[in-house]
């Protein structure tokens, strides 16, 4: 049996719609990319991280399908 890291299980999972959408929130996105509120800023304002606000205080949310896509884009 072929064992997968968390990264292809979760995209196994969605691409078999298994789980719809996990949503990360500014927390979460930091501790996975190891980065600052001001570079997650930057790369939502460049354009390079896609989200969305969910609830009426305009907390964001990143869609983990989108990021991995957004991954898999880069060179």
């Amino acid at each position: 049996m072929k064992k997968y890291t968390e990264k292809e299980l979760l995209r196994v999972m969605i691409k078999e719609h298994k789980i719809k959408t996990i949503y990360l929130d500014n927390a979460q996105m930091k501790q996975l990319f190891n980065v600052c509120d001001r570079t997650l800023h930057r790369w939502r304002n460049a354009g390079k991280l896609p989200y969305e606000r969910k609830d009426k205080k305009g907390k964001i949310y990143y869609k983990l399908h989108e990021i991995l896509n957004s991954m898999q884009s880069l060179p």
